[in-house]
Formats: C-alpha cells, structure tokens, sequence
C-alpha cells in the first residue's frame, strides 16, 4: 500500500477544487460560451466567401453580400423545417385520436359514483362545520 504525502493529497485536493471551480464558471456562464462558440464558427466560416468575393469587389460589400445570402439561406431553412415539424405535429395529433382509446360506457357510472360519494362528504363536512346533525 502506497502512503501519499500531505503536499500530493493537498495538491489532488486543489486541482479537484479548481475543476469544479472551472465547471461552475462554466454552468453559470453557460448561455454566454454557447453564443460565443457559435458567433466563432460562424465567422470562421464565413471568413472564406467572404475573402474570395474580396478579390472581385470591396470588401464591405462582400461582407453584405454573404451576411444577406447566409441569413437568406437559414431563414429558408428554419421555414422549411418549421413547417414540417408542424406538418408531422399535426398528423402525430390526428393519429392519436383516432388509436387512443374510446372511454366506455362504465367510465360514466365511475363518473356517476365519484360525483356522488364527493356530494356526500361535502354535506357531511358542512353538517359537522355548521353543527347540523341529520
């Protein structure tokens, strides 16, 4: 059995404390990295049309240009998707009417028997409140 020392289990200790220090950080900031990441990649790969169409053209002008057709592009694809997922919503809605099961006559006299026993404790709870005896 090997024995650590004082120093190394402190040591363990702190690079424990800072990873969940560092987690922490990470989870409270979480929305602001994700925004970060994503405006990173995207003009990282935005940064290439951008540049060829550079050699044609001024270059704020190409900049517009891929900003117009890159929103162009996902707006077209966020319609699209949209409408499908609504499309497939709508047929998942209609498919579980007709499969889900029809209620049965009994659930109605279950229906029936609850009401009644609820009626029930509610005049027993107002004859007790009110002091009635019946």
């Amino acid at each position: 059995m090997k024995h650590f020392s004082n120093s190394t289990l402190i040591r363990f200790l702190l690079i424990f404390a800072c990873g969940w220090a560092i987690t922490q950080l990470l989870v409270y900031f979480e929305t602001v990295v994700v925004i970060f990441s994503i405006s990173a990649v995207a003009a990282f790969l935005l940064s290439y049309p951008v540049n060829w169409l550079g050699r044609f053209i001024p270059r704020p002008l190409s900049i517009m240009i891929v900003f117009l057709i890159s929103g162009l592009l996902l707006t077209s694809l966020g319609i699209t998707i949209g409408i499908t997922v609504i499309s497939q919503g709508q047929q998942l809605s209609t498919s579980s009417q007709i499969y889900s099961p029809q209620p049965s006559p009994l659930s109605n006299n279950y229906k029936y028997l609850l009401m009644k026993e609820m009626y029930k404790l509610t005049l027993v709870s107002w004859s007790q409140k009110f002091g009635l005896n019946s």
